[in-house]
């Protein structure tokens, strides 16, 4: 049973790949993107996605950027978006959070397969609170 489709974009192929692999051992279909230009894509492709994880410090086109552009099209504004970064800066998080962003999680501060718990929290959160 697929549980969803997730968004993944992140650079680092190291971490990609375990979060790949730790998601679709849960159900989840993963399309993912290694820098910021094919990860807005993916969004703008994809707009059926129960979840996009977005890094922020990202080759081509930073994170927050993507984000605006995201909310900005009314294509793409209700996709549910989780920062997944290691910036800790609250002005940061502030401004993803206010940009539209659903939820900010510090990759240090989560294992893979809590990354996935906090996933699949978001979905069903997003399911009972359309925006």
């Amino acid at each position: 049973m697929v549980a969803g489709k997730i968004l993944l974009v992140e650079d680092d192929l190291f971490l990609s790949d375990i979060y790949k692999e730790v998601l679709t051992k849960e159900g989840f279909q993963v399309l993912s993107a290694d820098d910021g230009e094919a990860g807005l894509h993916l969004g703008q492709n994809n707009v059926d996605a129960q979840l996009m994880l977005l890094d922020i410090m990202l080759p081509k086109m930073h994170g927050i950027d993507i984000l605006k552009r995201l909310k900005a099209d009314p294509a793409t504004s209700k996709l549910p978006v989780v920062i997944l970064t290691n910036l800790t800066e609250e002005t940061v998080v502030q401004e993803a959070l206010s940009l539209g962003a659903v939820g900010y999680l510090v990759k240090v501060r989560f294992t893979p397969p809590q990354v996935v718990e906090k996933v699949k929290e978001f979905i069903t959160f997003h399911q009972q609170h359309p925006q």
